[in-house]
């Protein structure tokens, strides 16, 4: 039973990398080659498979342990509407910013996470979240000193993407404070999460879509289908982590390191395959974010660590 618990985590850990970079790398192909910026369009289509999630509401199971959650259902919804508004604004940012310039903002949560740490969760932060919380904030420095210079149009989808992190870190709140408070199950959650996601966004993403349609093309039909199937295996595959039951390697510890695998996968493709810019600022922009990402996912590892030290231990015993 292990060694199945096990493959199907390192299974489910790469197949989380490759859905989730690919699914951003094929929108920016998408606007790139066929010249169409519709940010409702990727609305849409990370919810055209939303409502396969039913499938796990047909079981006579899960509908009776959803219906004794009672009012704590509301917390998924509510996350569902975050949800929502944040992924209009972060489309709108993927379509408006090149791919490197997005995969650095988007990490700005971590510095949200701060003040909801301290006045939500009432946890403390460590120096080494702060100084990485630093390293971050002067990398976002010369990355929007450099593109702001260049095209002051960019203010926008930058703030954007800024406030699209606030909003996943709120969402992000409300999810780890009900399943903790109210013992609801991982994979209910995230069905409601998700149906709620869709009922708030198929008007207007599909008005908007009918109004601006994309090119009539096989190829962006086919694209398309891929995207909207890696945003629906990538949610699949956040699941199966999250529910990872390896006491040694804890799902938080593990989706740390993927991010920071992932954030490599697009910088790389970013910068070889759409050649954004790269220069002084962006250099040095680059450097801080990684060692800001580095030391996070240290944050991340001081629990495991610990345990090596137990088990460690133990075994000298």
């Amino acid at each position: 039973m292990m060694n199945i618990s096990i493959i199907s985590t390192l299974s489910n850990s790469i197949l989380y990398i490759i859905n989730l970079s690919a699914y951003l790398i094929l929108i920016k192909y998408l606007q790139y080659t066929y010249d169409y910026n519709n940010f409702w369009y990727n609305t849409l289509l990370s919810i055209a498979l939303s409502p396969l999630y039913l499938i796990f509401c047909c079981r006579t199971s899960n509908i009776n342990r959803i219906k004794n959650y009672g009012l704590a259902i509301i917390f998924p919804i509510i996350a569902g509407l975050i949800y929502t508004f944040e992924s209009i604004l972060l489309y709108y940012s993927v379509n408006n910013l090149n791919l490197s310039y997005y995969t650095i903002l988007r990490s700005s949560f971590i510095i949200w996470n701060i003040p909801f740490f301290i006045f939500f969760l009432k946890k403390k932060s460590s120096n080494l979240y702060y100084f990485a919380t630093i390293l971050l904030i002067l990398s976002y420095g010369f990355s929007i000193y450099y593109y702001l210079n260049i095209n002051y149009d960019l203010l926008k989808p930058t703030i954007s993407i800024i406030v699209s992190c606030l909003l996943n870190t709120c969402y992000n709140i409300i999810i780890e404070y009900s399943l903790k408070k109210y013992n609801i199950y991982n994979l209910d959650f995230h069905v409601i999460f998700q149906i709620s996601y869709f009922i708030f966004a198929i008007v207007p993403s599909t008005k908007m879509t009918i109004e601006y349609p994309p090119p009539n093309n096989i190829n962006i039909i086919v694209i398309s289908l891929i995207i909207s199937i890696c945003l629906q295996l990538y949610f699949y595959n956040k699941i199966i982590i999250l529910e990872n039951n390896n006491q040694f390697v804890p799902s938080n510890v593990l989706m740390a390191g993927l991010d920071l695998i992932r954030r490599f996968v697009l910088l790389l493709f970013a910068f070889l395959m759409y050649k954004d810019d790269f220069n002084t600022y962006i250099a040095i922009s680059l450097i801080l974010f990684l060692l800001s990402s580095i030391f996070i996912f240290m944050e991340y590892l001081k629990p495991l660590r610990k345990k090596i030290v137990e088990y460690t231990e133990m075994d000298e015993v």
